[in-house]
């Protein structure tokens, strides 16, 4: 019989999640002895509990908690982003790691939606007006405007981007996208793609650009000034991949002076936004805190995800959503 595999959890603190998290995991793998697990908080409590654990499943990786864990092979993460766990000691060590990768598709491309359909529908103004008790139908008949018939460029057509150009063109969208490898057949919903040499091509057709692009070294900061003066004016930006992927100061002014009609914001360079930013109080931006893949079940959905694959580590199968630390994602 397998020995039960040693895994620290490092995401709840809750006694009644921990409980609900180890009888989840034993109803899944069917084995309720399959399973050696610890829980742990914070950084002196997890660097303590992590000696002899082999599999770790939580929020993230670091080198401290490498060098407390010579055993450890593994770290299965909750999140599908990994940029902030691939410090050069992460990169070096033969510790595989893991993402979510799948479990956001559908809420975070309606959540694109929601800001289109918010923006081409007026619902910013709308609200504004509700505040103020104030009728505003003969200030807003002329500002509504369809999606349908316009072009909608998508920059990242993973899963994310795809399940969007889905949504995108059964809404009458015409879809184009850019990705890292053009070499396969469009995505359905997709009428045209590029690869990162067709960047221009796609930001001078996008009337709505959504951002759906991981965060490598080749896409930090890859929307600057001269990037975002290529839109078309009056072009609505949708960010939920990472905030410096878009140079946030020439955002604010091509949204101040009016160049973009507006922005779907989800993620920033420094999070949580602080007071401080001119985001906050842009009449035409539309802020969310960074919870466009939040949804109810979503340790659960995760703990299925590291259920699945901890049955494949006992087994010596390949693990799934396995990251390429070179690559980045």
């Amino acid at each position: 019989m397998p020995r039960p595999v040693p895994v620290l959890v490092t995401m709840l603190r809750s006694p009644e999640k921990r409980e609900r998290l180890r009888a989840q995991l034993a109803r899944e793998l069917g084995d309720p002895a399959a399973v050696d697990l610890a829980f742990a908080n914070g950084k002196d409590e997890i660097l303590a509990a992590l000696p002899g654990r082999e599999v770790v499943f939580g929020t993230t990786v670091t080198p401290a908690m490498l060098a407390a864990a010579p055993e450890l092979r593994w770290v299965q993460l909750i999140s599908a982003g990994v940029e902030h766990v691939l410090k050069p000691e992460v990169l070096a060590s033969p510790v595989m790691i893991t993402n979510a990768r799948g479990m956001h598709v559908t809420h975070m491309s309606e959540h694109v939606l929601a800001y289109l359909l918010a923006f081409a529908r007026c619902l910013p103004e709308c609200h504004r007006a509700q505040t103020r008790h104030e009728w505003s139908q003969d200030a807003l008949k002329d500002r509504a405007w369809t999606l349908s018939g316009r072009t909608a460029g998508i920059l990242g057509l993973g899963a994310i981007g795809q399940a969007t150009a889905v949504r995108l063109a059964a809404l009458g969208m015409r879809v184009i996208g850019m990705r890292r490898r053009n070499d396969g057949p469009l995505p359905p919903g997709v009428t045209r793609a590029v690869g990162p040499e067709g960047l221009d091509e796609v930001l001078e057709a996008s009337e709505v650009l959504v951002i759906t692009l991981p965060l490598t070294d080749s896409t930090r900061g890859l929307l600057k000034a001269p990037e975002l003066a290529r839109l078309p004016r009056g072009a609505y930006v949708v960010n939920v991949a990472r905030g410096a992927i878009v140079d946030e100061p020439a955002l604010i002014e091509a949204l101040r002076t009016g160049a973009l009609g507006g922005a779907g914001l989800d993620v920033f360079t420094t999070e949580p936004l602080p007071e401080d930013s001119p985001f906050w109080d842009l009449p035409n931006v539309i802020v969310t805190p960074h919870s466009s893949g939040n949804y109810a079940g979503y340790v659960e959905q995760a703990t299925s995800i590291f259920a699945a694959n901890l049955a494949r580590w006992r087994r010596g199968e390949p693990l799934a959503n396995l990251v390429d630390k070179t690559a980045g994602y």
